[in-house]
């Protein structure tokens, strides 16, 4: 199984670190990619990549930033940032998809146009769990995947213990048909009342870390069945302020480094 995780580090609260400085860290750090939110109707998405490539780490590109309060214009600019990415044969993206008072034709509409455009192309696409967006909660996930059989989802299960309140242990029967339809993991972990833990690893958080640890297996062992030639992204996704709590003055920048780094190395003992 290790062939087929690559795992990737977020450019999410590394801001202070130009792209090639990035690179050079996540590089040394023995992750194989990266991932970083680009907003493709701004920046040169070729040009970002190729501060990657020479470090030949793989990009993964999350598209956070199309807007509009109405679905329409929403939409349109969310499919002209995947166009504009398609032009550079990115590694993957991973897409914050709709939004969750968009009603299910207009969400399903973001799933059903994007699988089009990158059909017949060597670039990957997933749609995130995410608060806010149309896969906020395990509630009507299905009923999007039957309706849309190509889609795959980047699955963060951490937003969904904190829009349930609870460790899912009530969906157990949709994570089970859910597995096959996740292609990309944001490896972080939450607990009923927030999407991120201080510290994973700490004891009294075990419990926590046992139960996302089986279901990030879960996905793998399924993806492995089903595309056992393709790869599997891992980002590895402890966050900055406000996601992270804790003393003033600790440097934020040095505990994600530490606490992804010792996720990644989690994952490739346990899951590889």
């Amino acid at each position: 199984m290790k062939d087929l995780i690559v795992s990737c580090c977020p450019y999410w609260g590394m801001k202070h670190l130009s792209y090639p400085e990035f690179a050079k860290l996540a590089h040394s750090h023995g992750f194989e990619g990266v991932e970083v939110a680009i907003n493709p109707l701004l920046q040169n998405v070729g040009e970002v990549k190729q501060y990657f490539d020479d470090y030949d780490l793989k990009l993964i590109v999350q598209l956070p930033y199309a807007v509009g309060a109405h679905a329409g214009i929403m939409r349109e600019q969310f499919l002209r940032m995947i166009e504009e990415c398609l032009q550079y044969d990115v590694f993957w993206l991973n897409c914050h998809t709709g939004r969750d008072y968009f009603s299910f034709d207009d969400n399903l509409l973001f799933l059903t146009q994007s699988q089009k455009l990158v059909q017949g192309s060597s670039t990957s696409l997933s749609h995130e769990i995410h608060r806010g967006r149309f896969s906020y909660g395990p509630m009507q996930i299905l009923d999007y995947l039957k309706e849309s059989p190509d889609t795959m989802l980047t699955a963060d299960f951490s937003h969904w213990c904190v829009v349930t309140e609870s460790m899912l242990e009530n969906h157990q029967d949709i994570l089970k048909q859910l597995y096959a339809r996740c292609s990309h993991i944001h490896a972080r972990i939450g607990h009923e009342q927030g999407a991120q833990l201080a510290d994973p690893f700490h004891h009294e958080n075990e419990r926590y870390r046992i139960t996302f640890q089986s279901w990030w297996r879960e996905i793998v062992r399924s993806y492995g069945r089903s595309y056992p030639t393709k790869k599997l992204p891992i980002t590895c996704e402890f966050g900055p302020r406000p996601y992270f709590f804790g003393q003033e003055g600790t440097d934020v920048a040095a505990m994600q480094w530490k606490q992804n780094s010792l996720m990644k190395n989690l994952l490739l003992k346990h899951l590889g």
